[in-house]
């Protein structure tokens, strides 16, 4: 399950041009595996592992954001109680 969302995030990344490669990854997964999966943890680990430019550097908070956070969305609206009739 980790490793999908990483991969996911790795492929993002990459569609958005930085230039992770699969070394990249690999180191990804060591440090996660190290740090743990607490949030700002994961992340500065994430951000050390993944960018080799200043570029990368300074667009990284906010394409982690965007990708997990849309994640944590998800799984929030998931989290809802349903409701079956608006008639109260």
């Amino acid at each position: 399950m980790i490793g999908k969302r990483l991969l996911g995030f790795m492929r993002f990344l990459r569609e958005v041009g930085f230039k992770a490669s699969h070394s990249h990854m690999i180191n990804a997964m060591e440090a996660i595996q190290e740090v743990g999966l607490k949030r700002p943890d994961a992340k500065n680990a994430l951000k050390v592992t993944l960018c080799s430019n200043e570029w990368e550097w300074s667009s990284f908070d906010r394409l982690f954001e965007s990708y997990f956070g849309h994640v944590q969305a998800k799984k929030d609206l998931k989290e809802l109680p349903q409701v079956h009739s608006f008639n109260g």
